[in-house]
């Protein structure tokens, strides 16, 4: 029965399309990171629609010890099973202070400085903008 769940709630987070994987092009789409608690490392993105259908327990039975904060992507990005990727010069911006699960904030500004490194899933970004409770994220 738990595998069931699971398979559910994964089929919910991808499309319901028959391609295993495409590639999308936006100008703007509101999606959710889902973010370690411990790493504080973007382990996914989701689509915030997709997300926003789905029961707290059902969220944090898929992403165990983890945070999700809502988040906008302008570019490309592949849309699969597991959520989504942004594609090679993607912008990510990161509302810190817009957690979904309200606990505490995503990198506290002060904790990083323009041009550093952060990696979202298996893409690194580069922050090119901090404003207050707004981190702006430029994929490679």
């Amino acid at each position: 029965m738990n595998k069931l769940k699971c398979l559910l709630l994964i089929i919910c987070l991808g499309t319901c399309s028959v391609v295993r994987a495409q590639t999308h092009s936006t100008k703007e789409t509101k999606v959710i990171l889902v973010v370690s608690a411990n790493t504080q490392v973007v382990t996914h993105m989701v689509l915030f629609n997709s997300f926003e259908k789905l029961k707290r327990q059902e969220v944090e039975n898929a992403f165990p010890n983890s945070k999700f904060y809502i988040g906008l992507l302008k570019g490309n990005y592949i849309l699969d099973d597991y959520g989504l990727k942004p594609e090679k010069d993607t912008e990510v911006i990161i509302y810190s202070n817009r957690q979904v699960f309200q606990e505490e904030p995503f990198l506290a500004g002060e904790d990083i400085a323009l041009g550093d490194k952060i990696k979202l899933g298996n893409r690194t970004a580069r922050i090119i903008s901090n404003k207050k409770g707004e981190i702006t994220l430029r994929t490679h």
